[in-house]
């Protein structure tokens, strides 16, 4: 799967909403592949795991031997989606000068790049502290639910935001 697919799956997963969570409570309400949980049907309820179906290449749940689509939960009242456990988002990492940056995917909260500076992760637009105690980037973005994985050696496809220094403030 490529970057691009996986972006497609996250601005698609961000349209729906568990009802309810039981885990650690880390990252968005919405869905992300990976996650485990419940469907529960009035008083029934069946394991689920958030998969892409084979079939129409859509993250869908996985319950047993059949899927069911995320808008069938959705649009049916009598259907609730119960997060267990969340799956770990994805964060590519790479080295510009003397910054290290991770693109996440899906966003954290609306970020989507952040830069390890200072013994800090922030967010790479505006700065804001997101982790303020980590050993590295790699310990902070696990903090916050993401594995990490080396880019690419080509330069990011975006736009890299511009760092300021404590000196340039």
């Amino acid at each position: 799967m490529n970057a691009e697919d996986e972006r497609f799956q996250h601005a698609y997963l961000n349209h729906f909403h568990y009802a309810d969570r039981t885990d650690d409570g880390w990252g968005p309400d919405s869905p992300r592949v990976g996650d485990q949980g419940a469907l529960c049907h009035g008083l029934d309820a069946e394991e689920f795991t958030v998969s892409v179906e084979p079939r129409t290449g859509l993250p869908s749940l996985h319950v047993g031997s059949r899927w069911i689509g995320l808008f069938e939960t959705a649009i049916d009242p009598h259907m609730e989606v119960i997060l267990h456990q969340r799956g770990p988002g994805r964060a590519e990492t790479y080295t510009i000068g003397a910054f290290r940056f991770a693109d996440l995917t899906p966003p954290y909260e609306g970020v989507g790049c952040v830069v390890w500076q200072n013994g800090r992760l922030h967010d790479a637009d505006s700065m804001r502290p997101l982790v303020e105690e980590s050993l590295d980037l790699e310990d902070a973005l696990i903090t916050l639910g993401y594995e990490a994985f080396e880019a690419p050696d080509e330069p990011p496809s975006e736009d890299v935001p511009e760092v300021k220094t404590r000196q340039e403030e």
